[in-house]
């Protein structure tokens, strides 16, 4: 069926604002962040509703030639336009959170409390990644070393080093105050 769109009666979504925030803070903050699941999934309904609002818009032929439905068309093309940037939003935080996993997989994988901060679908990818990886350097490198270099889970004990990445810890992080604290002492 068809339905006129009306723009006066949108509501503002704080949604895509938290997004861009979390993007930004998952890209500067060196362990993987709590995942929003909330803002996710409810602009992927925002998406959902407004792409099927704009597609039976798009279809929709008028039965006789007097209805004019070309400003309704009009405001259609510019909702998809902003579908389209909410869905990159939700895709861009999506893949930088991925990239995070793809960097440390074993890392997140052995300590419970990063697992928790994965949505279902991640720690899904997160376990497949380990499989895929853990196959493929067993076919291509492990096999053809000695016995004690074959493990890929090897913590780096008795002085050996590591075969698990870490993020660095260490290393610098910004931030902006919001508004005027004073004077702060960073201790190290």
């Amino acid at each position: 069926t068809y339905s006129s769109i009306d723009l006066e009666h949108e509501v503002a979504n704080e949604d895509p604002r938290t997004l861009r925030k979390a993007i930004m803070n998952e890209r500067a903050a060196p362990h993987i962040l709590p995942y929003e699941q909330s803002a996710v999934e409810d602009l992927t309904e925002v998406i959902r509703n407004q792409q099927k609002i704009i597609d039976d818009v798009m279809d929709y032929q008028p039965k006789n030639k007097k209805e004019e439905i070309a400003d309704d068309k009009f405001a259609a093309s510019l909702y998809q336009m902003e579908v389209t940037r909410l869905n990159y939003i939700v895709t861009s935080y999506h893949r930088t959170r991925l990239r995070k996993i793809q960097q440390y997989p074993m890392h997140i994988y052995r300590d419970s409390e990063l697992r928790q901060r994965l949505s279902k679908a991640e720690l899904a990818f997160l376990s497949n990644y380990i499989d895929l990886i853990s196959r493929h350097m067993e076919q291509t490198v492990t096999n053809n070393l000695p016995p004690q270099f074959r493990s890929l889970t090897d913590e780096g004990s008795g002085g050996s080093v590591s075969m698990i990445p870490h993020p660095n810890l260490n290393k610098y992080v910004f931030m902006k105050a919001k508004e005027d604290v004073g004077d702060i002492e960073i201790v190290d």
